[in-house]
This record gives structure tokens, C-alpha cells and sequence, in this order.
């Protein structure tokens, strides 16, 4: 949640030219297609093990581990990372549309 506040800092203090420069469309465009692409690939990867799309194919593992959760947490690492580029893009556009002066 810092890192997010810290962004938004960054266009309250300094204004949405450098907020621009940081939240560049074509930087944040293909982080969203890679937390996409994450969750499909964690889907296809148990439908090849032979299991139901999404179900976890790496077992239960060690109990306080990073590696307890399965193929959980790549799905939760992939959807966190589509969202948050998305709301990035969502909050660039919103702030673009407000700032333009009419004419």
C-alpha cells in the first residue's frame, strides 16, 4: 500500500508531467498481458497435469512456507500484477481527461 501512495505522491507533489514519464502506457500495457498471461498459464498448466483449469498442481508443500500455497500464489502474483498496472493506466487516463483545458 506505500508503494501505491508513494506513486500518487509523486503527481501530488511534482504534477502529471512527471507522473506521465512514470505511468508511460507502454511500460504499464505489457505488465497487464504478463498478469494475464500468468493466470492463463497457471490454468493450462493443470489442465496438462491432468487436472481441473486453476486447481492446484503443485500440492500442498510445507506448511509457512512461500511454497504452502501452491500454484496459488503464482495465480495471486499474476492477478496482483494485472490489477495494479490496470489501475495505473485507469488513474493516468482519469487524471489526463480532468487536467485538459477545454477549448
Amino acid at each position: 500500500m506505500i508503494k501505491r501512495l508513494a506513486v500518487l505522491l509523486v503527481f501530488l507533489t511534482q504534477g502529471f508531467g512527471p507522473w506521465r514519464k512514470l505511468a508511460r502506457e507502454e511500460v504499464l500495457d505489457p505488465l497487464e498481458g504478463i498478469g494475464v498471461g500468468t493466470y492463463v498459464c497457471v490454468g493450462l498448466g493443470a489442465l496438462i497435469a491432468g487436472l481441473p483449469f486453476l486447481q492446484n498442481f503443485l500440492g500442498p508443500g510445507t506448511a509457512g512456507t512461500l511454497h504452502s500455497g501452491g500454484s496459488m500464489t503464482f495465480l495471486n502474483w499474476g492477478t496482483a500484477l494485472e490489477v495494479a498496472a490496470a489501475n495505473v493506466i485507469l488513474f493516468s487516463e482519469f487524471l489526463q481527461h480532468y487536467l485538459e483545458q477545454p477549448k
